[in-house]
């Protein structure tokens, strides 16, 4: 019984040492998420940052009573733009309603490098009528222009 509790003992032991070890090996590697500087430092450091210094990589701009593309014209969009005049939210839902009716969500659907209405939709054509959430947005968001 007594060479059993040694062996216990001396096994733990030798156990231990070789995990402490490994921690140590393993934990010179990791950078510490923390950093060692104070934030009041940091902020100081990045003081004269700009948020405006970088160029977004994916950038489009959006013109306001742009005619409608004539892909559009593939999904029946014009039966969409009729809304009521006196409900002045129907325009958005039928536009909803449009983005919803003819394309879906898929997330590893990627877009291309044009990311007008017209790219987009052509990328969804090719991934079954499908594209990611941002490619829904950008349908969207240029269907209510």
């Amino acid at each position: 019984m007594v060479l059993r509790i040694i062996f216990a003992v001396s096994v733990g032991a030798v156990f231990g040492s070789i995990c402490g070890l490994i921690f140590k090996t393993l934990n010179k590697r990791v950078k510490k998420p923390v950093p060692d500087e104070s934030r009041i430092d940091i902020l100081r450091r990045y003081s004269d940052y700009e948020s405006q210094q970088e160029i977004p990589k994916h950038s489009m701009q959006m013109v306001l009573t742009r005619p409608a593309p004539e892909i559009l014209d593939k999904y029946n969009y014009r039966s969409y733009c009729v809304a009521d005049p006196n409900n002045k939210d129907a325009i958005v839902f039928s536009m909803l309603d449009f983005v919803c009716d003819n394309f879906s969500h898929t997330s590893d659907a990627a877009l291309q490098s044009d990311h007008s209405i017209v790219g987009v939709i052509k990328s969804c054509e090719k991934n079954g009528l499908k594209t990611n959430c941002r490619g829904l947005s950008i349908i969207l968001a240029e269907t209510l222009e």
